[in-house]
């Protein structure tokens, strides 16, 4: 789990340079950061109750 939420970390640092060369807002990539943030909480949420109930 640990490689995927750094993949997202370094696809969203990728989308954020690309963006900022396009002119993308900075709102825009702030949203696209806190969807990356929530994502990475929720693989992490389903990784607790996986380990919970397989103990």
């Amino acid at each position: 789990m640990a490689i995927e939420i750094r993949e997202l970390v370094i696809k969203t640092q990728i989308v954020s340079g690309q963006s900022r060369q396009h002119a993308i807002s900075d709102r825009e990539i702030q949203a696209l950061k806190r969807s990356v943030i929530e994502t990475c909480r929720e693989m992490i949420r389903e990784s607790k109750n996986r380990y919970r109930n397989n103990r």
